[in-house]
């Protein structure tokens, strides 16, 4: 049976009481904002809840390396172009970090990863691009666990991923 990752990811977003850790690559408003995440995201700031979200694909940052340029969430959404929808959800996010100080973490790291943690109680991992990407008729794996190892595994994962913004 497909698993749709927007509705594990409304549901976790519904259902988060602490802390709520999402790593992807890109972020897309249209997501953010068919979806209503961006509103959901307010509600859970405004209740203290702590969200970190992990994004930047690794061949767009080394794009940026590359050319000598210092890695931060402008200079990559200069470089994708007319690829911005990639990270077009920045800006309201990054309005949001500024008003919700440090209960809104964005971090710029380095990444392919998809997965999100909710309280140490669930994680989601898989190959869809659930920060990106609508409902889509491509085959992509995913797994929800309860596995606590692998909660805790991925939720050091997220915390000791390198914030190439503070380089």
């Amino acid at each position: 049976m497909r698993c749709s990752r927007h509705q594990v990811l409304k549901e976790s977003l519904s259902e988060v009481r602490q802390q709520i850790i999402l790593v992807c690559p890109w972020l897309s408003w249209r997501v953010f904002n068919n979806y209503d995440i961006y509103r959901e995201f307010r509600q859970l700031l405004e209740q203290g809840v702590r969200i970190e979200v992990n994004y930047g694909y690794t061949e767009e940052v080394n794009r940026i390396r590359y050319a000598g340029r210092r890695v931060n969430r402008w200079t990559l959404l200069e470089t994708v172009g007319n690829e911005d929808w990639k990270y077009d959800a920045l800006r309201e996010l990054t309005n949001l970090e500024q008003q919700f100080g440090q209960l809104l973490r964005l971090k710029l790291v380095s990444t392919h990863e998809k997965f999100l943690v909710q309280d140490e109680r669930m994680a989601m991992i898989g190959s869809h691009n659930f920060l990106t990407s609508g409902p889509s008729d491509k085959r992509d794996f995913g797994i929800k666990t309860t596995d606590r190892n692998l909660i805790h595994f991925l939720i050091n994962n997220a915390h000791s991923a390198q914030n190439l913004e503070l380089d």
